[in-house]
């Protein structure tokens, strides 16, 4: 992406741009990319990694989050504690605390039909923002999306 391309996308727009254009670095099998997305810098880890998370918890939970094929890396995601990292890299602390803890909760149950439920309804309470976060976060970080 250019720099006028990206100074022409409106706000409403940014965060699907420029996921998209990270997207495109990355191999056609997205479902085994994460020695890829490591090699990401931090500000597109955290447009690919938190657009991951968002869809999928919104879509489903934690549970569809840790149990989706396509996320059959969030496990070493985690254990590399990147999701918390890029979280509070935007400024969402209380959604990087919330994944901390529902991963804590995980390996304390591996049960495939553990309940998240009071962590997806105090994860959807707190993404209320998070496209704000998001597009501010972007327009700060310009240099790390252009190419």
């Amino acid at each position: 992406m250019t720099e006028q391309e990206f100074d022409n996308i409106a706000d409403e727009d940014l965060w699907q741009a420029v996921m998209y254009e990270v997207y495109s670095k990355l191999p056609d099998d997205i479902t085994a990319c994460y020695e890829e997305t490591l090699q990401l810098n931090p500000s597109c880890q955290a447009v690919w990694l938190i657009w991951g998370l968002v869809g999928l918890v919104d879509n489903g939970g934690f549970s569809a989050y840790y149990c989706n094929p396509l996320c059959d890396n969030c496990a070493k995601i985690e254990n590399e504690r990147l999701i918390p990292t890029v979280l509070k890299l935007v400024g969402a602390d209380a959604l990087a605390d919330i994944c901390q803890r529902a991963y804590a909760a995980l390996n304390e149950n591996p049960d495939p039909c553990f309940d998240f439920e009071s962590f997806d309804e105090e994860f959807y309470a707190n993404t209320h923002d998070m496209e704000e976060l998001m597009i501010q976060f972007i327009r700060k970080n310009k240099k790390d999306f252009i190419d």
